[in-house]
């Protein structure tokens, strides 16, 4: 048998949607071990160029706001075709849209406060970063959505999946 190179290493499978649903039992979950070794890096990058891929084909343009609508270090719902957004204008300048429903409790992001280049929901405190939707405070723990932005003139237009 030939030595397996130090960026090689065997890939197992799963179908396991735990992550999605903390309620499935283990029985439900099953996984195989694949018979063939690939390199981490081929597969990862290959993964999140075809991720980029469709994402990008997928979005709809949908103007929003003015500028003027939302004075600087203000937030306010807004709808994307028929996505609910918090559109932020934040501190630094910048518009930052993400999905308008906490991913703790389902209220709405634009009612709560906005902390710097963060975004507290006002049920339970939940704190989401403007600019990547990652959780900077607890009790969620699922990122927000968040969703490109451009500024064209004083309209400012949200790219949501189609």
């Amino acid at each position: 048998m030939a030595p397996r190179s130090a960026r090689s290493i065997p890939t197992t499978f799963s179908t396991c949607a735990r992550a999605a649903s903390p309620r499935r039992r283990r029985s439900e979950c099953s996984s195989r071990d694949s018979s063939a070794t690939s390199s981490t890096a081929s597969r990862s990058s290959t993964r999140a160029s075809s991720s980029r891929l469709s994402w990008s084909h997928a979005l709809a343009s949908h103007r929003v706001a003015t500028v003027d609508d939302l004075p600087s270090e203000t937030m306010k719902h807004v709808d994307a075709g028929s996505t609910p957004v918090c559109l932020a204008h934040a501190e630094d300048g910048n518009f930052y849209a993400l999905n308008d429903v906490c991913t703790h409790e389902e209220f709405s992001l634009s009612d709560g406060e906005l902390w710097g280049m963060d975004v507290e929901c006002p049920q339970h405190g939940s704190r989401f970063n403007l600019a990547t939707g990652k959780v900077t405070g607890l009790p969620a723990v699922i990122p927000a959505k968040t969703y490109p932005v451009r500024v064209e003139g004083s309209d400012v237009y949200v790219e949501v999946p189609d």
